[in-house]
């Protein structure tokens, strides 16, 4: 049967409408968006003024920081209350105890904690403060390290000083930031630390300076006083005794070591360098180190051998009995152990026969040296003679020196006399003065005191002044001689001649002059260089007929003038012929070539004359030859060369074709 259909109900849904706040939430994200953009924009302003403000305070922060003046002025104010408050109280001074009671200057900075300002100005005071204070505390180091080595100071009394310049600057700015204060202690501890050592390091090398100039100065005193206490001290003389005192015997023998024997000096050897090694001294070259102070010892040892030898009126009979002794010495000597055997009767006798100071000398040598002291012995006794010898014959010289001024003052006073010899007696009384003294110098059968005496017999007798033929002979003899190499005659043969009427007034007081200043070498010489420069060969004879000649002239009037220049030279001055020469030769010469023919002619001589040139044309072309082309001698060829030139040219005028450079005349 067919289902029935069924009513089914169906609800159908209400649509009720519902307000809108579109325009409400619109306002209200409107007003949230301007709140927004407020708030940015407060910001933004906010921390832009903020900027500026730290811009300022960084400025007024670093601005505000202590310079180095001011650092000094705080470190100093601190360190008077640290030095007064060191100092007990019961012993402070009013002053001090003021300063103590004051309070140490701290660093404070310009600002606050709060504000940005104030914390900004902070930070950069005291970044500021802390670079500035970094560089003050190594300056200060520094000038305390080199103050203290100036002083001398050790490095245990410098440490602490640098350790609180380092803690007084650190507390100083950690109280404001702990971080900075630690950052400044790192930077000046190192710092410190670094210079502390290089300090410790200079102590440690001037230690070891001094202790070995320490050790060279001991040395040198030790050596320096060897020969007295050798000479003095050695205790030889129990070989000479023959008492033998009972600590110096051992088994017979003599004990080496309780005087001043060879044995001795090796045992105080040791003691020498355990002295060196306790002052750090560098004793790797120990046999070095022994020959030095064996060598020092025999020298000392000789010393006082050549001092007996002084002192002692028979040096022969002294060397002759030291051999004897040295016989002995090496006979009782243990080559082993270097002690002496006891001496007998006939030993003593030997060694009693010297010093005691020369036994001392000769027990410090081994057998080798003993006979090498003896050698030298020999040669010093040699050489003493050979002084002796050499001292009597200076003083002899010294004698003669002085025999010659004298006789050379004889000639002086004789050459004043005046033609009419009318001050005759006053020049025979001075005479008679002069010859004196030469006798108190002199008074051999030899001496030229007895000629003298005939001279002054005859001058007082009166002279014949009348000019002869035979003058001239005696004046060209004594011309030839004092212008030879060896001139045989003096100013005494001189007085002679003219005593007995051979020579006239003016030719013996010329010749006076020359014989009295020949005998000087460097006055010899200088005339040689002179007549040189004139043209005149070293060695001239001439006869009477060219006395008169120009160029002799010339020299004999330049010899004059210095002759007088070298007598009027005062007693406390020495006449320097060889500046003489320099300071009036070239001028001289130029000037007298120069009235003999021309400016420029006497130039070119004298250049000629000089040696640096040449003398003729032949040299002077081989000269030139010789360094063209040789860099070296670039300087030399060119001065060849103006040389020739200056010829060439003085020879195209008239002068020169009147009067050519001679040695130079085919040099057109």
């Amino acid at each position: 049967m067919a289902e029935l259909p069924r009513y089914r109900r169906r609800l159908t849904r209400l649509e009720i409408p519902t307000p809108s706040f579109a325009a409400e939430k619109s306002l209200v994200r409107y007003q949230q968006q301007i709140a927004s953009d407020l708030a940015s924009m407060n910001k933004f302003v906010f921390e832009s003024l903020q900027g500026v403000v730290k811009e300022r305070a960084k400025v007024f922060g670093v601005e505000q920081a202590p310079d180095m003046e001011q650092l000094e002025a705080i470190y100093n104010w601190n360190k008077e209350i640290d030095t007064a408050r060191a100092i007990p109280e019961d012993q402070r001074t009013d002053d001090n105890q003021t300063i103590a009671e004051r309070k140490k200057k701290k660093l404070s900075g310009p600002g606050d904690g709060f504000s940005v300002f104030g914390t900004t100005a902070n930070e950069y005071f005291l970044a500021q403060s802390l670079d500035t204070m970094k560089v003050f505390g190594k300056k200060k180091i520094l000038e305390l390290l080199q103050q203290a080595e100036i002083n001398g100071k050790k490095y245990a009394e410098v440490k602490p000083q640098v350790e609180a310049i380092v803690e007084g600057l650190t507390d100083s700015i950690s109280e404001q930031d702990v971080r900075l204060g630690k950052s400044l202690n790192a930077d000046l501890g190192l710092f410190g630390y670094t210079q502390l050592n290089a300090f410790m390091d200079t102590e440690i090398a001037n230690t070891k300076k001094q202790k070995k100039r320490l050790f060279a100065a001991s040395k040198e005193i030790y050596y320096n006083n060897l020969p007295n206490n050798i000479m003095y001290e050695g205790g030889g003389d129990v070989l000479q005794d023959p008492k033998i005192p009972d600590e110096v015997k051992a088994n017979g023998e003599l004990a080496a070591t309780h005087f001043r024997s060879k044995s001795h000096y090796d045992f105080a050897f040791k003691t020498f360098l355990e002295m060196a090694i306790e002052n750090e001294v560098d004793v790797s070259n120990i046999d070095g180190l022994r020959k030095e102070f064996n060598d020092n010892v025999f020298n000392a040892s000789l010393t006082v051998l050549n001092s007996a030898l002084l002192t002692n009126k028979k040096p022969d009979d002294l060397y002759s009995n030291t051999q004897k002794a040295v016989a002995v010495l090496i006979k009782l000597k243990d080559k082993k152990n270097g002690q002496y055997s006891a001496t007998t009767e006939a030993d003593r006798k030997i060694l009693n026969t010297l010093p005691k100071k020369v036994i001392n000398a000769l027990i410090t040598m081994d057998e080798t040296q003993m006979l090498n002291a003896l050698e030298k012995m020999r040669g010093f006794i040699i050489d003493n003679d050979k002084f002796i010898i050499d001292r009597d014959k200076q003083a002899v010289d010294l004698r003669n020196i002085e025999i010659d001024e004298n006789q050379f003052a004889f000639g002086r006073v004789l050459s004043l006399l005046k033609p009419d010899s009318d001050n005759k007696d006053t020049i025979v009384n001075q005479l008679t003065t002069i010859n004196t003294r030469i006798f108190n110098l002199d008074s051999s059968p030899d001496s030229q005191y007895f000629t003298n005496l005939d001279i002054i017999d005859k001058i007082a007798a009166g002279v014949n002044f009348r000019t002869t033929k035979q003058m001239l002979d005696f004046s060209v003899k004594y011309h030839n001689d004092s212008n030879a190499d060896n001139p045989k005659y003096t100013t005494l043969d001189v007085a002679k001649d003219f005593a007995d009427g051979n020579l006239s007034l003016k030719d013996f007081s010329t010749f006076t002059k020359t014989y009295g200043t020949i005998q000087d070498k460097e006055f010899t010489a200088a005339l040689q260089h002179a007549r040189t420069k004139m043209g005149i060969p070293d060695v001239t004879l001439f006869n009477g007929a060219n006395l008169k000649e120009a160029n002799y002239d010339i020299y004999n009037t330049y010899k004059n003038r210095m002759i007088e220049a070298k007598l009027n030279t005062p007693a406390d001055k020495v006449f320097d012929p060889q500046q003489y020469n320099k300071d009036f030769l070239d001028d001289y010469v130029l000037g007298a070539l120069t009235e003999t023919a021309n400016r420029t002619y006497a130039e070119i001589t004298l250049q000629k004359r000089d040696g640096a040139m040449a003398g003729t044309t032949k040299q002077l072309n081989r000269f030139i030859e010789q360094c063209l082309g040789k860099p070296e001698f670039q300087d030399r060829c060119e001065s060849l060369l103006e040389f020739k030139d200056k010829i060439i040219q003085y020879h195209r005028s008239p002068e020169g074709m009147e009067k050519p450079i001679v040695g130079f005349e085919d040099l057109k």
